[in-house]
């Protein structure tokens, strides 16, 4: 995962380890998932979401199932043999300051054959406070720094279909804008 952090940041001009050193990622927060969806008739999975973490490996057997979305449309990411599926998650964007931008994806089933599927997602160190990387926030500010165990539990709060990165981190531009904050001339409103 640091080789892809590492290519991530230099394909926005950084150092390839400022990812790595911003997010705190010697320590970070990994979570291993299997799913399996049984045959079913009627469509069963995952509803809509964004990922909490920084990337998401996902690798699925054979069986479609995985869709994104871009314009609005739900596209079906068909598994291509022995590979993985990046996905850009929540804490990239925001340490992006918006240049990657969330996936929203979910998982729908509905055949005759069982699902399966690994997903390994790595994450900040829970204590590290994710904001947009400085070299990045030049023309403004686009997300408010958030420490990610807090933004794992406001996310885990709110229904599953949102964009949890734009609810939870840029909600508090706007209350900063209003309350006239020293870091207000920084916000995009």
């Amino acid at each position: 995962m640091l080789a892809l952090t590492a290519a991530i940041s230099e394909s926005m001009g950084l150092d390839d380890g400022r990812i790595a050193e911003a997010l705190n990622l010697e320590d970070c927060f990994q979570l291993v998932v299997w799913n399996q969806y049984p045959a079913a008739g009627p469509e069963v999975g995952l509803p809509p979401h964004t990922d909490h973490g920084l990337l998401a490996l996902l690798f699925q057997t054979g069986v479609d199932g995985l869709q994104v979305q871009k314009n609005g449309r739900w596209i079906l990411a068909k598994p291509i043999p022995n590979s993985y599926f990046v996905i850009a998650g929540d804490q990239l964007e925001i340490a992006s300051n918006g240049r990657y931008k969330a996936a929203l994806h979910r998982a729908m089933v509905h055949g005759e054959k069982t699902r399966m599927s690994s997903v390994s997602m790595i994450g900040p160190c829970l204590d590290t406070v994710v904001q947009p990387i400085p070299e990045l926030a030049l023309q403004g500010v686009e997300f408010r720094g958030i420490k990610y165990s807090e933004y794992i539990e406001h996310q885990r709060a709110k229904k599953p279909h949102e964009n949890a990165a734009s609810v939870i981190a840029r909600g508090q531009r706007e209350i900063l804008a209003r309350q006239g904050s020293p870091n207000s001339s920084q916000i995009n409103a």
